[in-house]
């Protein structure tokens, strides 16, 4: 018994240090995408403040910055606008037309209210133009640049979860990156409880 005993602990005690190893790695890969996003969204709304006759849709310069960031995240995030009444926009598309309404979205409202405006991580979304679950990430854009209210980075959840899978104990293990309400932000592998709590 004393035996049985001391290789359950020493079991127990493994699988603790590889869950811990485990939720380093990924906390130190959501902290770095995250903190670099909120970099970038703070210096894209300081550029177009001393740029205010530029449209952020279609401007050479700010397209070439975003692309930059696109680049340095290796094609994990994408970044979008939201106009004043709540226009999805898609940079460097040549339509002048939103590609979707999405003004009841929290990451849109947060933007509209005093108490919430600011950065904001959303609740998962499952996109109305890609058809595809993503976690938006909002700022308001203080100088509203051709009527343009929001700027937001998109992180596609296959994407990210992606970068979990060498993490992950296989087969049967999996990572989850919950908000501090539960919900369920990413899951790898499968994203069946995305967004749920």
């Amino acid at each position: 018994g004393y035996f049985v005993m001391e290789s359950r602990d020493a079991r127990i005690a493994e699988e603790q240090r590889v869950l811990a190893r485990i939720a380093r790695i990924v906390q130190e890969q959501t902290h770095s995408i995250f903190s670099f996003i909120d970099y970038f969204l703070v210096s894209a709304d300081s550029w177009l403040q001393s740029h205010p006759e530029a449209d952020p849709r279609h401007d050479p310069e700010f397209l070439a910055l975003v692309a930059t960031f696109r680049a340095k995240t290796n094609g994990l995030v994408d970044i979008r606008l939201v106009s004043t009444t709540g226009g999805l926009f898609y940079l460097g598309k040549t339509g002048r037309e939103p590609l979707a309404d999405v003004s009841d979205r929290d990451y849109y409202q947060a933007q509209m209210q005093s108490d919430t405006k600011g950065l904001f991580i959303a609740k998962p979304v499952l996109s109305r133009v890609t058809g595809l679950w993503g976690l938006p990430i909002s700022y308001p854009l203080k100088s509203a640049p051709q009527g343009m209210a929001v700027i937001f980075a998109a992180i596609e959840n296959r994407v990210l979860t992606q970068s979990f899978e060498d993490a992950r104990t296989h087969p049967n293990g999996s990572i989850i990156v919950a908000h501090k309400d539960g919900t369920v932000l990413f899951r790898s592998p499968d994203e069946s409880t995305t967004g749920k709590s």
